[in-house]
């Protein structure tokens, strides 16, 4: 044909927000934004200087913007398995996996097709990572999580010291590992006079009588 060429929407249309010029150019100025996501088929006439025409049909998708989606990690234990699939929304097609700043845990792997973290940690530890998704067509998204690996949790205190009858007592059941903040309770009877503080898991009070017992 000669040009100069101009263009028309013939059947079909463009997703809501987007415009097509008389040159042909979609998204007027640059500034056009899709409001909806879909597939839009739609057919367009160009006719030339001499009157001249051609028509031709296209689609054009859109998509919600990619995003990854999983709001935190789960927390390791060393020694024990640990697995979680990481989530991602919007895009096209499949996802791609990656660690983009920072490293994993020593004995945790990520899988770069499913996103899926797995393998046993070796070694307590935080690390700050910065996850990547990408979808089939190369849009990017990033996210920053943490990823803590913490000794199983276990109780350092194995007994507790005597009381004595009308005599303040006060004495904390010590623990390690697991993540704070820690819950405490028990099951049993304290000592008259004794209680337990649920967030400390101090026993303090003056004990009203004499007596031995078991507590868990």
């Amino acid at each position: 044909g000669t040009a100069p060429y101009t263009y028309v929407i013939v059947s079909g249309s463009l997703p809501t927000g987007l415009t097509m010029s008389t040159t042909g150019r979609i998204g007027v100025s640059g500034s056009s934004t899709p409001t909806i996501t879909g597939t839009f088929p739609f057919s367009v006439k160009v006719t030339d200087a001499s009157g001249r025409t051609d028509v031709k049909n296209f689609s054009l998708s859109v998509d919600d913007p990619l995003s990854i989606s999983t709001p935190n990690l789960n927390t390791g234990i060393t020694g024990q398995g640990y697995n979680q699939t990481l989530q991602a929304t919007g895009g096209y097609g499949s996802y791609t996996w990656s660690v983009y700043s920072g490293t994993l845990p020593q004995g945790i792997n990520l899988d770069v097709s499913t996103g899926v973290l797995s393998g046993t940690p070796q070694a307590a530890a935080t690390m700050q990572l910065v996850i990547m998704a990408e979808d089939s067509v190369g849009r990017q998204a990033f996210k920053n999580l943490t990823l803590i690996v913490t000794a199983p949790l276990a109780f350092v205190t194995s007994t507790l010291p005597n009381g004595a009858r009308n005599e303040t007592y006060s004495e904390q059941v010590r623990v390690s590992g697991g993540l704070a903040p820690y819950q405490f309770t028990y099951t049993g009877t304290l000592p008259t006079g004794l209680s337990l503080n649920q967030t400390t898991c101090v026993i303090s009070g003056t004990p009203t009588s004499a007596m031995l017992t078991n507590i868990q």
